[in-house]
């Protein structure tokens, strides 16, 4: 139980080094950049949990984990992982420590109930790489290994996978990116192996001096158009604009009763949990319907609706890669006097000290950098 909370606190820190870099990524469902925030948001609450949590049992730590991110889930990445964890916790309920084997079947779990969850699973998505790891590490513990092997294997395994997602899912290729929760998931496992390698230098008593790991931003050079091109080329669909979640909490609730409850509702539907706790994520163009819906099976909480449009057209505006928006703002957020001709019904401006942090700025879209300073800040 301690290795495997030690694993996901290490991995929850890894992951936030690089959920930039899989925000950059994400094309599907919708091109809106938040897989990677999604996926580091569910971890932390898992992570936020386990904090307090001094049980060395592997089966009640996998259960603190599942439960605790089914409640902090956001978006349909989030959601699976946080399934990826129930079914993992299933296979390990009642267990004080587990084999690799058993964490090997614990894990087959975890691929069942990210399936069941979706309503429409789709090949080419972390579905998929999380798939093929669970086959590759199935067949690797038919040999004596340790777990550091096994994760090597489990992560070697997923990025193979993940090289072929563009293959599967034709959005990925014309966008010439891979799967962003695919390769969310292997940062995860990544941040898992470091924290293996971790504790076996403590144990022997040697330094750990790290293991080089997977770069997120190397893996689109494999394509043609590279990462730009995901925020080039694709569309946003606007038919359900609506990113809906909520949790739904009562007694002896069904799950299909809910899901087909809200089917007709829109699409990206994802209901899991189980009979008191269910978490809810769908796109649809009326949200007031889908909780409507919901609150006949129980009390609902944790509501959040978040129009897509909006974030949409915010990725598309701060990544700099449109032509349109790089005529419209090409040196404009350096200069030191107001442009009278830039239109924009909302604005944002910073006070900056020096060019490094004017640059940051600038990288995060401002509209609007003035020179400012301790004992030197401009009036309003």
């Amino acid at each position: 139980g301690s290795d495997l909370r030690h694993m996901i606190l290490e991995a929850c820190n890894y992951f936030e080094l690089y959920k930039e870099s899989i925000n950059e990524l994400n094309v599907y469902p919708v091109p809106d950049g938040d897989t990677g925030t999604n996926m580091c948001l569910t971890m932390t609450d898992a992570a936020k949990e386990l904090q307090g949590v001094d049980s060395d049992s592997i089966g009640e730590v996998a259960k603190i984990t599942a439960r605790s991110s089914l409640m902090g889930a956001r978006g349909n990445s989030g959601v699976i992982l946080s399934q990826l964890f129930r079914g993992i916790a299933r296979g390990l309920s009642g267990k004080e420590e587990a084999s690799l084997s058993e964490l090997g079947r614990a894990f087959q779990y975890g691929i069942v109930y990210a399936y069941n969850a979706v309503n429409n699973p789709v090949e080419g998505t972390i579905l998929t790489v999380a798939r093929e790891i669970a086959k590759g590490s199935r067949e690797a513990i038919q040999k004596p290994l340790e777990i550091i092997d096994l994760l090597r294997i489990a992560i070697e395994s997923g990025r193979k996978a993940l090289d072929r997602t563009p293959e599967l899912l034709p959005v990925l290729k014309e966008a010439g990116v891979v799967d962003a929760g695919g390769l969310g998931l292997i940062v995860f496992l990544e941040g898992c192996l470091h924290s293996a390698l971790k504790r076996t230098a403590e144990k022997e008593g040697t330094p750990y001096l790290g293991e080089e790991g997977l770069s997120p931003l190397e893996i689109p050079d494999k394509f043609e158009n590279g990462i730009s091109s995901a925020n080039d080329t694709e569309e946003f669909n606007p038919s359900y604009p609506y990113c809906t979640e909520l949790l739904i909490k009562g007694e002896n609730i069904s799950l299909p009763e809910v899901r087909k409850s809200i089917e007709t509702c829109g699409d990206s539907i994802i209901v899991a949990g189980d009979g008191e706790l269910i978490k809810v994520h769908i796109h649809t163009a009326h949200p007031g319907t889908v909780l409507e819906k919901c609150l006949e099976k129980g009390s609902i909480h944790d509501i959040k609706i978040e129009n897509m449009i909006d974030q949409y057209n915010e990725t598309r505006w701060s990544s700099g890669k449109q032509d349109t928006y790089k005529k419209e703002t090409a040196g404009y957020p350096l200069k030191n006097e107001f442009d009278s001709n830039l239109k924009a019904s909302i604005g944002v401006v910073t006070v900056s000290s020096g060019e490094g942090l004017s640059a940051v700025f600038n990288s995060l879209g401002t509209d609007k950098i003035i020179s400012g300073g301790q004992s030197m800040n401009p009036s309003v």
